[in-house]
């Protein structure tokens, strides 16, 4: 299971959903989409599915807890937290994480409702869930930077010590000091640093906003995000800390394996009497194997003799089948290297009608030409991309940043035909 399926449900559930296939790096292999749920799951099967929930709804807190694990981690946490929280623990759902360097542990906190609707939801979709995240959880962290993603009415904010908050962004100024990102000491002032994240589309209305913030901080870095937030998170859940990964939410009575746990009493006489067979199966398919293997090694002398005759020039017979077919596979795709002159070839007439942009490191793997640009805007950007396209090439503009007065943004061209 090399790819995730990541899908970000909204605040409300009538607006549509948003979702993204990533490896394992975090890198996108599938453009972003959003829709309806079902149109989601028919990208399920083979790939994990990550689930991110409104952080808006969930409680990320980090109680000093009397024990740090073990199995009475999750009885004690309700009556820890039933001082501090508004409704009552049994209408509650409680998830623990793992404990960090400060002295709290991590615990998530969700209205049973809310959990109960998200994976009803997802459920009449026909989508099984292998992970269930908030999506402020999922925000990057940055030891020497205060991480701020604006996106419509919120506000997320990451400090490099606390758990990241989600607030109502309208005054943005009056958000980020209530999240202790802006400090109304200037001394203190003076040594925060700020990495802003705002939606390509969000940029024209925030961009007064933003700008204002640099007279109260030390530095102030602003990215722009072509496809919004979700690429970001997606990124980030791959790229997570293995010790110490964000909550997931599917624990106690919605644990993954609940269903199988407690349906196994019933279903063991059946799977002990598959098990028999799948043995009996496997005898027959042994013998199968030994008579093929005898075939195999008869037509590998066959090969062998086309091969001489084929190509008298060769003398590595061991291998004879696999140099004819790499063979046959050069001549059916036209040569080695024809993918890359190809892109090579677009990008070079897009640069020339784009004069502003130039390239700042080139890499090409696996038919991927993948590269780095410098333009003094986003737009010169997006053309260069768009002339590579118009040459039949499949190609896409992973994200971008601005560098002083300069814009840079990370190009992937594909091949014909290549996704």
């Amino acid at each position: 299971m090399t790819e995730t399926l990541v899908i970000r449900l909204p605040a409300d559930a009538q607006d549509a959903a948003s979702w993204i296939v990533t490896d394992t790096a975090g890198t996108r292999v599938a453009g972003m989409q959003e829709g309806p749920l079902s149109l989601a799951a028919a990208l399920t099967p083979k790939r994990r599915v990550v689930v991110l929930v409104p952080g808006t709804d969930v409680l990320l807190t980090e109680p000093e807890l009397p024990i740090r694990g073990g199995a009475r981690l999750h009885q004690v946490v309700p009556f820890a937290l039933e001082d501090a929280l508004a409704d009552d623990v049994e209408k509650m759902h409680f998830a623990v994480g793992k404990p960090g360097e400060r002295t709290g542990t991590p615990v998530a906190v969700i209205a049973l409702e809310r959990m109960q609707a998200w994976l009803a939801r997802l459920t009449s979709a026909g989508i099984n869930a292998d992970a269930l995240y908030a999506d402020s959880a999922a925000l990057p962290a940055n030891p020497g930077q205060i991480v701020v993603a604006i996106e419509g009415p919120l506000v997320h904010i990451r400090r490099p010590d606390s758990l990241p908050v989600s607030l109502p962004a309208d005054p943005l100024a009056d958000a980020l000091t209530i999240a202790g990102a802006l400090d109304p000491d200037p001394a203190i002032a003076s040594t925060q640093h700020l990495l802003v994240y705002v939606p390509q589309n969000e940029w024209e209305h925030l961009q007064a906003d933003v700008e204002a913030l640099f007279e109260r901080c030390a530095t102030l870095r602003v990215q722009l995000l072509p496809d919004g937030l979700l690429p970001l998170l997606a990124q980030q859940l791959a790229a997570h800390d293995p010790a110490h990964p964000p909550i997931n939410l599917l624990q106690g009575a919605f644990a993954t394996n609940q269903g199988f746990a407690a349906a196994w009493g019933a279903w063991r006489v059946a799977a002990i009497l598959a098990g028999a067979l799948l043995l009996t199966h496997i005898g027959a398919q042994g013998i199968q194997l030994w008579r093929l293997h005898h075939v195999e090694k008869s037509l590998d002398d066959n090969i062998a003799k086309v091969f001489h005759q084929a190509m008298p020039a060769a003398h590595n017979v061991a291998n004879a089948r696999q140099q004819m077919e790499g063979r046959l596979g050069l001549a059916r795709d036209g040569g080695v290297g024809g993918g890359l002159l190809e892109s090579l070839g677009a990008l070079g007439n897009a640069l020339t009608q784009v004069p502003s942009t130039s390239v700042g490191s080139i890499n090409y793997r696996d038919t991927v030409l993948d590269l780095k640009l410098t333009a003094p805007d986003i737009a010169s950007l997006d053309r260069v991309m768009k002339l590579v396209v118009q040459r039949g090439l499949a190609a896409s503009l992973e994200g971008t940043s601005q560098q002083g007065t300069q814009f840079e943004g990370r190009l992937q061209i594909r091949g014909a035909g290549k996704t």
